[in-house]
């Protein structure tokens, strides 16, 4: 790899007129400035491509420009704008954020030193449409505790991904020689939550703990983030609202897991981490007992009782609070 080895920013849009300038203005006022922008867009009805055009003219580096003939939704559109990048290392962006300047200096060297990274991401600032601090940081939402966290820097960050994803998109940049690992996204998976949890199984997640950029909150983005008041009252409701969905839904799961248990088993050139594939199994096999559990409350008990004392609840799940989902929830 050579000593300035090239960064691509994959920067994907969809009617994003609102608020497109001050990423693209956030980019382009980076201490360390990326190689080229690759930006894909998602069939914008409004002015979004007319201001990526204008931008081109007024930056160091090359800006290409694709736009879909029709709309493939996020997760299409965030593998296309990655295959069109030429960098050794790529950078996620969101078309509703705001990068701080130092983010590509900050991050770039972790994904490029001597103990190289495979993936990268940081906490961000909350913030309102207007830019305003909403008081809060990301990781604080997620959540993403201390104690996740420092199993993070432990090497244990296949087991905390694999409970629940802790990775912002917007907030990663990855090295692109994982492309052919990663690259189909399987149906059901978000992009950031595949790329980090398959690194994770064959190589290193590297977290950043300052926030490195403001996470805008607004009513049209596709993915919010609820302060942690919110959660907690969305959590105190899954019993009640379960419903006949329930098993469904941890089948749904099942089925996710299973699809990286199959791109690690076919993936050449991997050497995957130490109980990568039986805690896999193990996950997988724990969701998918608890979406055949039977109708009848009382016969639930067994089992539940069995996936609680194993410790399965709290290693896949949310502990007692899915435990009392699976016995309570109307399956009939």
């Amino acid at each position: 790899m050579t000593d300035r080895p090239s960064i691509s920013v994959a920067l994907c849009t969809f009617n994003g007129e609102a608020f497109i300038r001050d990423q693209l203005n956030s980019i382009a006022t980076q201490s360390r400035l990326p190689d080229e922008v690759v930006v894909s867009d998602d069939h914008s009805s409004d002015g979004t491509v007319a201001i990526i055009n204008a931008f081109c003219n007024t930056v160091p580096f090359p800006v290409r420009l694709h736009v879909n003939e029709k709309n493939l939704g996020s997760a299409r559109n965030y593998e296309k704008a990655i295959q069109a990048c030429q960098g050794d290392v790529i950078f996620f962006a969101d078309q509703d954020d705001v990068w701080y300047p130092t983010k590509i200096e900050t991050m770039a060297p972790l994904l490029l030193s001597g103990e190289i990274s495979d993936f990268v991401f940081s906490d961000a600032d909350i913030v309102n449409e207007s830019l305003l601090p909403l008081g809060r940081h990301l990781w604080e939402s997620v959540p993403f505790s201390l104690k996740m966290q420092r199993r993070f820097m432990r090497g244990q960050a296949f087991d905390v991904l694999l409970h629940h994803n802790v990775v912002t998109g917007a907030t990663a940049a990855f090295a692109s020689r994982w492309q052919s690992l990663f690259l189909p996204f399987p149906s059901g998976w978000y992009q950031d939550a595949w790329i980090a949890l398959l690194l994770a199984a064959v190589g290193k997640v590297t977290l950043v703990p300052t926030p490195l950029i403001k996470y805008r909150q607004h009513s049209r983005q596709q993915l919010g983030m609820p302060a942690p008041a919110a959660l907690h009252r969305r959590a105190s409701m899954a019993i009640r609202t379960a419903g006949r969905g329930h098993q469904e839904r941890l089948c749904t799961l099942a089925r996710m897991v299973s699809d990286v248990e199959q791109r690690l088993l076919t993936a050449k050139d991997c050497s995957l981490s130490p109980g990568v594939l039986s805690s896999l199994s193990a996950k997988k096999a724990h969701l998918q007992r608890r979406g055949n559990l039977p109708a009848a409350r009382l016969l639930r008990v067994p089992m539940v009782l069995r996936e609680l004392v194993n410790g399965n609840y709290r290693r896949y799940a949310s502990g007692l609070l899915s435990a009392a989902r699976d016995l309570l929830t109307d399956m009939s």
